[in-house]
């Protein structure tokens, strides 16, 4: 996703944040494997932190990773 656009960009980060809520395994392996946008992916983790069905022991493991990406 090579956009600019503020709403393009959302709306990739909430289809990748809906994407980890059902398929957990296969979209880390993908965020972390692919060329993900910073902005998009940061995004994308702030919507999963947020979302009401992760456990908390998910919720707390993608707050490690976004520090991660953030100090990167």
């Amino acid at each position: 996703l090579n956009s600019t656009a503020y709403y393009t960009k959302m709306a990739a980060a909430w289809l990748l944040s809906l994407c980890y809520v059902r398929y957990q395994k296969e979209t880390e392996k993908a965020l972390k494997s692919a060329p993900v946008d910073q902005w998009i992916l940061q995004k994308a983790l702030q919507k999963i932190i947020e979302s009401k069905r992760i456990s908390p022991e998910t919720r707390e493991k993608i707050r490690r990773w976004k520090k991660e990406v953030r100090n990167k």
